[in-house]
């Protein structure tokens, strides 16, 4: 059974369905999800028409509970989860500023409020890895307290998502301790700027520079800087899948941090649900008429309206860099996603093929927008890693799961 989603990624995946049903293209190939799903042309949705991965939320739109929705409800709904998320936002901040020092070592306990289990496992938060004090710029190490060899261990690295203007490092301890904990593997977890502070490529140079920091600082927590394989979802799947394939591309490589004589190239590539073609989002707007809004995720991202970045969705986009030199990539992606369309994913795992890449598409049958791992993907998963850090001998295969949201 997958996770209940967290309180947090819950808030970001209702602002994503806001902004993708009502009235804000760009989330999707085509421009308005809400004019394709109201079958009788009657400018409202009524349960059957709601997406059914999301028909539990359908109540908190429908806000007279007349058992329709309008696209008034909609956008009222959309600027109440925007005005939450920006409160959430400034709490994150000031719990930051009240954080331990960067780079104090800590070893966790179970019951510490809020955080992951981190048993057996030393965490040391806050590595600035650019120096200038920025508290986006800086990673997380996650060290075994038993390590099963006394070789350098690989190190598996998670980039968080949430629409490349949320999400948190800190996320991802619980997703990198299952793997810390086993002994054969260190682990890191990148933060890195959002569009409140500055737009593509600052997110793409920020990962590169941390790690570079990663494999500067290899030999100081006995790491292997040449076996390092990075995860990511959604907007971080985005970002781990453009890291894999742009590592052979220096228009993309920034010179930001002081270890700019480190490489930035990875292993292999763990990419959830990651939009890898920006393309199509791009055509989908100027198709519609309507211009972008300034709130949406992608014209945040990309630094203006979306109809005028034709550039920037080809130079953000991953698939525009694949080569026969890229990293093997394992895919994961769910069928009803309605916020990255599974085509995406589709349309990447083909060209990777094309290029002769070693890649994996997992399907979600059913399965929405998000990185909730079921026992047999997780076996995946450390079978894809074992394979490519470690060098065990494992038998991979794209893969279908029947998902029930």
């Amino acid at each position: 059974m997958f996770r209940r989603p967290s309180f947090v990624h819950s808030l970001l995946l209702m602002s994503g369905v806001c902004l993708y049903l009502f009235n804000t293209p760009g989330h999707a190939q085509q421009p308005s999800l809400m004019d394709r799903l109201d079958v009788n042309k009657d400018g409202v949705l009524t349960l059957e028409e709601f997406p059914p991965a999301f028909q539990e939320s359908f109540p908190a739109f429908d806000l007279n509970q007349d058992g329709k929705i309008t696209m008034e409800e909609g956008q009222k709904v959309l600027r109440q989860q925007q005005a939450r998320r920006k409160q959430m936002e400034a709490k994150q901040t000031e719990e930051q500023k009240t954080a331990e020092q960067p780079g104090r070592n800590r070893r966790q306990q179970p019951a510490q409020r809020g955080r992951a289990n981190l048993r057996n496992i030393e965490l040391i938060e806050n590595l600035d890895y650019i120096g200038d004090g920025n508290r986006r710029q800086m990673l997380d190490l996650l060290l075994p307290e038993e390590r099963a060899t006394e070789d350098p261990l690989p190190v598996i690295v998670f980039i968080h998502g949430g629409g490349w203007q949320g999400g948190n490092k800190e996320s991802a301890h619980g997703r990198l301790s299952t793997y810390v904990r086993s002994g054969h593997y260190a682990a890191a977890s990148f933060g890195y700027r959002l569009t409140n502070e500055t737009h593509w490529p600052s997110q793409l140079h920020d990962c590169q520079a941390a790690l570079r920091w990663l494999k500067a600082h290899a030999k100081k927590y006995n790491l292997d800087a040449d076996k390092i394989g990075i995860m990511g979802a959604s907007a971080g799947g985005h970002l781990v899948a453009l890291l894999g394939t742009s590592q052979d591309a220096p228009e993309l490589t920034g010179k930001l941090g002081p270890y700019i004589d480190q490489s930035v190239t990875v292993q292999c590539v763990v990419d959830f649900c990651g939009p890898a073609n920006f393309v199509p989002f791009v055509e989908g707007i100027i198709k519609s008429g309507r211009p972008s809004t300034p709130d949406n995720a992608l014209t945040k991202f990309f630094g203006g309206p979306i109809e005028e970045k034709m550039d920037v969705a080809k130079e953000a986009s991953p698939q525009t860099y694949i080569t026969a030199a890229d990293p093997p990539i394992m895919i994961v992606h769910g069928t009803k996603d309605h916020l990255v369309p599974f085509d995406q994913s589709v349309q990447f795992h083909a060209a990777l093929k094309d290029a002769g890449i070693e890649t994996y598409l997992i399907t979600n049958e059913g399965g929405g927008h998000g990185n909730a791992v079921t026992p047999e993907l997780q076996e995946m998963l450390t079978n894809f890693f074992d394979k490519h850090l470690r060098g065990k001998e494992v038998q991979l295969e794209s893969k279908t799961f029947q998902v029930s949201n």
